[in-house]
């Protein structure tokens, strides 16, 4: 396995916490995406992407823009149970996998899943991940959403 780690945290910070989680300096890289032209980039080039909030009550609402980015770009992810409905469209889609935890139990448990899932035919998985991403979470879905909140108040 072979990280890139795409954030705008400190870098010495991302350091000192992949150290601890012993995660090797030569498995990694930590880069600033700037552009997302240049976050495509990345996707484009990645087996898998990861949505690293933790599985706590006061995430359970919110909806993060990463998922939105892997899936559109064809990429399946990883999230924890309970944030968003990302973890129920992960398991119903079969354009992901959930953990219960961010830890290497977690790790080690779905492996044998990560296996499997990156087995698929690289444009079969593409296509599922991409249509459901427009169908999940395009501009569209957005506004449609938006329109039917603001038409109950």
């Amino acid at each position: 396995v072979f990280c890139v780690f795409v954030t705008p945290s400190p870098q010495v910070e991302v350091e000192l916490l992949l150290d601890m989680a012993g995660i090797p300096k030569d498995k990694r890289i930590i880069t600033e995406g700037k552009s997302p032209e240049e976050i495509n980039k990345f996707i484009s080039a990645s087996d898998i992407g990861l949505s690293a909030i933790p599985p706590l009550e006061n995430q359970k609402y919110r909806s993060p823009v990463k998922v939105g980015e892997y899936l559109l770009g064809g990429l399946p992810y990883i999230t924890c149970r309970g944030v968003s409905e990302d973890d129920e469209v992960a398991e119903s889609h079969k354009v992901g996998l959930v953990v219960e935890a961010l830890n290497s139990l977690e790790a080690h448990r779905i492996y044998p899943s990560l296996i499997e899932l990156l087995s698929e035919d690289k444009e079969v998985l593409r296509s599922r991940c991409r249509t459901t991403g427009i169908n999940y979470r395009s501009r569209r879905q957005v506004d449609l959403l938006l329109d039917e909140i603001l038409a109950e108040s």
